[in-house]
């Protein structure tokens, strides 16, 4: 089995805001993965998430989760009292 690689485009604060206001669900699943590995700024990456978290598509919801886990990784650390009602209710989706 190959994998396939695919660069990843990188983010301003602002274009990553423009994306999760007006961004197609592909544009917010590719900038919550790219959210989690490239982002410098902790914070700044751990509230987009939980932007994303709160989308209604799944699949978006889904690439914030890998994003936070990749956040968590990178920083060592996650704001446990925002993040946890959110992965409670991704783990309690059918």
């Amino acid at each position: 089995m190959h994998g396939k690689y695919v660069s990843r485009q990188t983010y301003t604060n602002d274009s990553a805001i423009q994306i999760i206001q007006n961004g197609t669900i592909e544009q917010k699943a590719e900038l919550a993965i790219a959210l989690g590995f490239d982002c410098p700024d902790y914070g700044f990456a751990q509230a987009m998430c939980v932007q994303l978290l709160q989308c209604e598509n799944e699949k978006v919801r889904t690439h914030a989760v890998i994003g936070l886990a990749h956040v968590a990784r990178r920083f060592g650390k996650l704001d446990k009292r925002v993040i946890k009602p959110y992965l409670l209710r991704e783990l309690k989706e059918p």
